[in-house]
């Protein structure tokens, strides 16, 4: 019998390779020189199965294209068009291929543009996964219809995309089913919750309570939540537009910032206890002034976190009146139509709060990585995905930076936790390194596994 189980963290190449076999994904080979002469052909046409050929005619009208999809039928397409002429004349500052000189540039240019055209004339291929840095770096549309991203963004998309027809695998054969997924890509993204877990479990078992467990479990239940719900904003806005589309990305933005708020809540309240702190845990909050005010007194490292002009000050800042919109008039949503592309989703900054969020999203980044544009006048609008998306990063780097902060070693370890995780792993624990590991990359996170400490 052979193990089937990967024993290591896959890479995103490796993951994707997998992610192929997957039923509901359909998928054909390319290169420049064909496929490899040691794969059987099909019959003297010279297909391969799961291969693309691609054939220049005689007249140089253009490409004649022969791919299989795994049914060992033959599709006949072709590649028309003049869009080669402009890649080997494209030498507008992208330096690509520079160091081979301007005849093999020229020539890699024609080759990559080529095969982003087997991909999306002759195939019509949803992805087209490759490294070839002029596509990745051109500034013009080559493949209109096409995305074209890296094995990494692959991942993520093929995720989102499985995720969407309720497939919660980390491999074909590995299901997680959809809790455990979005619970293991908490505990994955927030690392620092490991060491948590052992202090809170140890003071609980000494207690006879389970106070601390179920706090700091919470910090990981709502995070886990806001990472679902940054799903259906994806799902939603990678839809045409429709009114339909744009409420489901406006009310799953509404989940993400009550479930982020619901994090860093939870964080506090576990601080307020560690801290001993005299007045009612019902005013913990790293928003409130004179609460972090206290804090500070016991632990000023842990305060500093959100100190006034820091990082964490301008994530929770973003989230905090957001999230308050809950409170009055909802976040307004409205379609936006540039000439020169579709109708797409927008979510307008409520105006009253619009100087300062702006304030916080200059400092962490820029609007542009934000997704902030002006419409006009008076009115500032954001891609609610890539917004979402932004804020993701911050709340992860806040929330781990608050939990390594907390003064734990006021809390006994719990002698249990090398229990509950041996040295001899159970195939089926869902918080294997490996598991872990294709659950940050579907989620796309690129990164680091984080350490259970």
């Amino acid at each position: 019998m052979v193990d089937l189980i990967p024993p290591l963290v896959p890479t995103p190449s490796e993951l994707l390779v997998a992610l192929l076999e997957h039923p509901l994904i359909s998928s054909v080979r390319y290169t420049d020189d064909g496929p490899p002469p040691s794969l059987p052909r099909v019959d003297d046409t010279g297909a391969v199965d799961g291969w693309a050929v691609a054939t220049r005619w005689p007249d140089e009208f253009g490409w004649e294209v022969l791919y299989t999809e795994g049914d060992r039928r033959i599709r006949h397409s072709g590649i028309v068009g003049n869009g080669y002429r402009v890649a080997e004349q494209d030498t507008r500052g992208s330096g690509v291929y520079d160091e081979l000189g301007p005849e093999e540039a020229a020539r890699r240019r024609v080759a990559d543009w080529i095969a982003s055209q087997v991909a999306a004339q002759a195939i019509g291929a949803d992805l087209f996964v490759t490294e070839r840095k002029y596509l990745r770096q051109a500034e013009w549309a080559i493949a209109q219809g096409t995305t074209i991203c890296s094995p990494a963004e692959a991942v993520a998309l093929i995720g989102l995309y499985l995720r969407s027809q309720d497939d919660f695998s980390v491999l074909p054969s590995v299901p997680l089913g959809r809790m455990f997924f979005f619970w293991v890509g908490a505990r994955e993204l927030l690392g620092e919750g490991w060491r948590l877990t052992k202090h809170c479990a140890g003071h609980d078992r000494l207690s006879g309570a389970d106070s601390m467990i179920a706090l700091s479990g919470t910090i990981f239940q709502r995070f886990a939540r806001a990472l679902e719900a940054r799903d259906q904003v994806q799902v939603a806005t990678n839809q045409t537009h429709t009114n339909d589309a744009l409420e489901q990305a406006m009310s799953a933005v509404d989940v993400v910032l009550l479930s982020l708020m619901g994090s860093f809540d939870a964080s506090a309240r576990l601080a307020h206890r560690l801290l001993q702190l005299s007045e009612s845990e019902r005013y913990a909050g790293w928003q409130y002034r004179r609460w972090v005010s206290n804090v500070n007194e016991s632990a000023p490292e842990l305060a500093g976190v959100v100190e006034h002009g820091t990082d964490g000050h301008a994530v929770l800042t973003v989230v905090r009146l957001l999230r308050n919109s809950i409170h009055g008039a909802a976040l307004q949503g409205v379609a936006l139509q540039s000439a020169a592309g579709p109708t797409e989703s927008a979510v307008e900054l409520p105006a009253e709060d619009e100087t300062e969020l702006l304030a916080a999203i200059d400092r962490l980044g820029g609007r542009d990585q934000w997704g902030i544009r002006l419409q006009y006048p008076g009115s500032m609008l954001f891609d609610p995905a890539a917004f979402v998306d932004r804020l993701f990063e911050g709340a992860i780097e806040l929330l781990n930076a608050l939990l390594a902060a907390l003064p734990l070693d006021r809390l006994p370890e719990s002698p249990l936790e090398e229990a509950r995780y041996p040295q001899t792993p159970n195939w089926q624990d869902p918080f294997l390194p490996w598991k872990r590991g294709a659950v940050r990359l579907l989620l796309g996170f690129p990164g680091e596994l984080s350490v259970r400490a």
